[in-house]
């Protein structure tokens, strides 16, 4: 999943793009919720997954049809969660690098995952201005409680800054309602 700042930056770069958020309390609130619990494969509609590689692994971690197929209309707070899906789905499918992912098993890869986030959070919060004081404060109570500490050695940042600015771009870019339109005809756990 990608980090809390990055779908903080992704939702805030969106409604500043866009004009169809009504309720940015509840549109953040989607955003976040779906990592707040223990069990992500049923807030990230997890495909069922018998290839045992860590890529096929990342790949079926969300199911971005099977959310719009249980979701078929948008409001702002399935928009938010509806977002942070695609985040995720963008996160592993093609923002973390394939050839670093094919010489590390998933725990080396939550650790380097982990690592990066704590290299760029302060990075994000000054860029996008992310000011937690402006969510609701269960939330910030709830993403603090959920913060994993990893301790391995020889952990590496995984993430480069330039790259991660594009894909926060290229994702608060995305027509969430034409998105779901076209998931929802293909059929398909794939983004057109």
């Amino acid at each position: 999943m990608a980090s809390y700042n990055i779908h903080l930056a992704i939702g805030k770069r969106y409604i500043a793009k866009r004009n169809d958020i009504q309720d940015i309390s509840s549109f953040i609130r989607g955003l976040i919720e779906p990592d707040l619990t223990l069990d992500k494969s049923k807030t990230h509609y997890t495909l069922p997954n018998y290839e045992e590689t860590l890529i096929t692994h990342l790949q079926k971690k969300v199911g971005l049809y099977e959310y719009i197929k249980s979701n078929p209309d948008l409001n702002d707070y399935t928009k938010g969660v509806f977002l942070h899906l695609i985040t995720d789905y963008l996160f592993f499918n093609y923002f973390i690098n394939k050839d670093y992912l094919e010489k590390v098993d998933y725990q080396r890869f939550c650790a380097d995952l982990y690592y990066s986030y704590k290299m760029v959070d302060k990075y994000l919060l000054d860029k996008y201005e992310i000011d937690y004081q402006k969510i609701p404060n269960d939330l910030v109570i709830a993403m603090q409680e959920t913060l994993k500490e990893v301790y391995i050695k020889n952990v590496k940042n995984i993430i480069i800054l330039d790259k991660l600015n594009n894909f926060i771009e290229y994702v608060s870019s995305i027509d969430l309602d034409n998105y779901a339109k076209q998931l929802k005809l293909s059929k398909k756990n794939v983004l057109p």
